[in-house]
This record gives C-alpha cells, sequence and structure tokens, in this order.
C-alpha cells in the first residue's frame, strides 16, 4: 500500500527551569493508506506529544528540535502556518481526549460542527448545518436535528465524544490521529465507540495513528502497534507478532500488567520516568529499570534490531537472552 505518513528522526524537547526533557527523542515510522497504527505506553512517556508533533502543535515551552514529518511526500516541517492550518481538520485531524474541554460551552454544537466544514470548504450556512447534521446522524447521534441545537453541557460523556468524532470526520480527512479516543468512558461505550471510529475510516479510505494506554483497544483494532517508551519506540510489529512474541522487557511488562496479578500492575505503576536531564547522556532509557540490562546497555543506546520480517526492537538483549 501507498506511505501516507512518514516520520524521520523526529526529536520533540521542553526546555524547563529545571533541565531539558527528551518527550519525543528520536522517532521513525511510516503509517500506510488504510492502516491503523497503535502507539501504546503508560501515561507520561511522550506518546500526546508525538502526536501533537506530527500536526506541529507542540505548546510551550516544547519545540521540535529536528526531524521531519511526512505526509504523501511533503514534509509538514516546511509548510508555512497558513499552510499547515489548511491541512489541520481538512486532510489531517485530531481526536482529541476530554470532548467537554473542546467543545464552546457557548455555542450549540451543530454550530460548532458546521463552522469546522464552513472553514474548510466555504460552503454556505445553511448547507453546512445540515452537513453537521447529517454527520451527526452518521455517528449514531439519537435525534440528530434535536440534538444539533443541544449545548454541550445537555450531552452525556458519550454524546460529546461523537460529537468530537464528527467535528474530526466531517471534512473527510485523510488521516486521523485519535490520543486516547475512549478515555474516561465506560467499556461499553469504549468500544461503541472503536467501532464507529473504525467503520468510519474504514469508508473513506483513510488511515488512523491511534495513541492509548489499552493493550486491548490497540489488539483489536490496529494492524502494527508501536511500543512507546521516554520519547522513544522500544518496540515495532504487527499486533500478533507483538502479543505472540514480545521482545523488549517493557513490552513484556506493559503485557503483564494486563493480568489477573495486582503486583505485576503496581510494579507498572510505579515505574517513573525521569527524562529532565542533561543532552549528553545516551545509556538505553529503560536500563534502570529492565531486569536483564548488561554493562553495555549503559554505555550507547541500543539499535534497532529486525527479529523477523516487520518485527523490530529496541534492545541488546531481546527475549531477555
Amino acid at each position: 500500500m501507498p506511505e501516507m505518513l512518514r516520520v524521520e528522526n523526529l526529536h520533540t524537547y521542553f526546555f524547563t527551569a529545571k533541565g531539558v526533557v527528551r518527550a519525543v527523542d528520536g522517532v521513525d515510522f511510516s503509517l500506510r493508506e488504510g492502516e491503523m497504527l497503535g502507539i501504546v505506553g503508560e501515561s507520561g512517556v511522550g506518546k500526546s506529544t508525538l502526536a501533537r508533533s506530527v500536526l506541529n502543535t507542540v505548546p510551550p515551552p516544547g519545540r521540535i528540535v529536528r526531524g521531519a514529518v511526512y505526509y504523501r511526500g511533503h514534509n509538514l516541517r516546511e509548510k508555512t502556518g497558513e499552510e499547515l492550518q489548511r491541512l489541520r481538520g481538512k486532510d489531517i485531524a485530531l481526536i482529541p481526549p476530554n470532548p467537554r474541554s473542546q467543545l464552546n460551552p457557548m455555542v450549540p454544537i451543530g454550530a460548532q460542527m458546521a463552522n469546522v466544514y464552513r472553514a474548510h470548504t466555504g460552503t454556505a450556512r445553511q448547507a453546512a448545518y445540515e452537513a453537521a447534521v447529517t454527520m451527526l446522524r452518521q455517528v449514531g447521534m439519537n435525534d440528530p436535528e434535536r440534538r444539533a441545537a443541544a449545548y454541550p453541557h445537555q450531552l452525556s460523556g458519550g454524546m460529546a465524544q461523537r460529537v468530537i468524532i464528527g467535528i474530526a470526520l466531517i471534512c473527510s480527512p485523510q488521516l486521523i490521529i485519535a490520543d486516547e479516543p475512549t478515555a474516561g468512558l465506560d467499556v461499553t461505550i469504549q468500544a461503541q465507540i472503536m467501532v464507529l471510529i473504525t467503520k468510519m475510516i474504514r469508508q473513506a479510505g483513510a488511515s488512523m495513528l491511534l495513541v492509548s494506554r489499552d493493550l486491548g483497544i490497540v489488539a483489536h483494532f490496529c494492524q502494527r502497534v508501536a511500543v512507546f517508551y521516554a520519547g522513544q519506540i522500544m518496540e515495532l510489529a504487527t499486533v500478533e507478532q507483538l502479543f505472540a512474541r514480545p521482545a523488549h522487557p517493557y513490552t513484556r511488562m506493559l503485557l503483564g500488567a494486563f493480568s489477573s496479578d495486582p503486583r505485576e500492575r503496581a510494579q507498572l505503576a510505579r515505574l517513573g520516568v525521569d527524562r529532565v536531564e542533561g543532552l549528553g547522556t545516551r545509556e538505553c532509557v529503560f536500563r534502570p529499570r529492565c531486569p536483564h540490562a548488561q554493562e553495555i546497555c549503559g554505555q550507547a543506546a541500543p539499535d534497532y534490531q529486525e527479529i523477523e520480517p516487520g518485527h523490530v526492537v529496541r534492545c541488546y538483549f531481546p527475549g531477555g537472552m
């Protein structure tokens, strides 16, 4: 399949009074047309910063310091602010977490959706509002005509998430970046939302970058998965390869956290990621917590090893060898 997105040697740092945080620290991956790629890892490892780096919307004091992001062969980092603004929402869309925080509490949801549609298509006001109602129907909103006149505070959490999905998809983008799109919803609603997103993306022939802490969702809906830790991709593989033959110690710890043993979940929860550091340290970022670490791990960060076709891991001793 043709390549939709390619990220090359991407570095995004936050320059703070306490030092430099390497939130994204040399990331490379690609996304093919029609593919869904999952980015997984615990909270605080830089997944959301990676998503915003692709969109070039990193808030200060963060800054992309080097690297390239290619969308259909065009480097987004070379685009002007105006050119990027035209792409965002129309060609590339973000489904953010916390939908209520993204909606204007003073404007009915139908008008908010119509405004996005008009901004990117130049459609007349009435036609844009009708498109918004149609999109509400497509995302499964009951009585879309009445809901279009509702304000955000009149919606349940699941309804608000459907509105956010509708806003993201109303202009038929070809690349969707979904950042924890089901966070805070109960399990039943999570499944409904993910089925809805997947169905609409497949109908449009679009691609999706799914950022999530939930390995179950990624396993069910994605074709490939990248395991993210301390700003780096530790392992990249197909879903089948990763769950059947996890090679990196961090991947195995993540998988273990989904077992019934509370001690394993607690072990993962205790993993602090202190990335406020000088720019000279280049050891393996997982070495202080790795049960298989050896002297070489503290001397230089490992390169990627391909342990089978399509399955790469950033570790000197994949599989704990």
